[in-house]
């Protein structure tokens, strides 16, 4: 069974490879999502928690469907 490290790793690879596709920054991203860039990067490298409203600013940031 998958442990929390490996969900955390998944999900960043999956940001990096969205980011990669619509071409933005990560500050573009965090922006556009209303969220801190901060707290984008703390979901990046695996930090904490995310809130829902910084879970629901990736999604919209990355233009991803929410979920």
């Amino acid at each position: 069974m998958a442990d929390k490290t490996d969900h955390r790793r998944r999900l960043a690879r999956l940001m990096a490879e969205r980011q990669a596709e619509i071409g933005h920054d990560w500050k573009d991203i965090a922006a556009a999502g209303g969220i801190s860039y901060e707290a984008l990067r703390a979901v990046r490298e695996g930090e904490g928690t995310p809130r829902a409203k910084t879970k629901l600013g990736i999604d919209i940031g990355l233009q991803w469907e929410g979920g």
